[in-house]
């Protein structure tokens, strides 16, 4: 068996591809992509204000160990 008597790799990865099952008709499309979720629109705000707090505690704390 010479290098003549063996296919290609196109003709073969070509046969692959045709032959495929994923190509038949029957076969589910895709699930479409799944959105980015959106952060509420007060979340920044919410987020300060937990950032403000734990700093005043903070200040506090130190404050009283003074």
């Amino acid at each position: 068996m010479g290098l003549s008597d063996t296919p290609s790799f196109v003709q073969l990865s070509d046969a692959y591809w045709l032959d495929s099952p994923h190509l038949a008709e029957s076969a589910p499309d895709p699930a479409p992509p799944t959105p980015v979720p959106v952060p509420p629109t007060g979340f920044p705000w919410r987020t300060a204000m937990v950032g403000l707090s734990a700093l005043t505690v903070a200040v506090a704390l130190v404050m009283a160990l003074v």
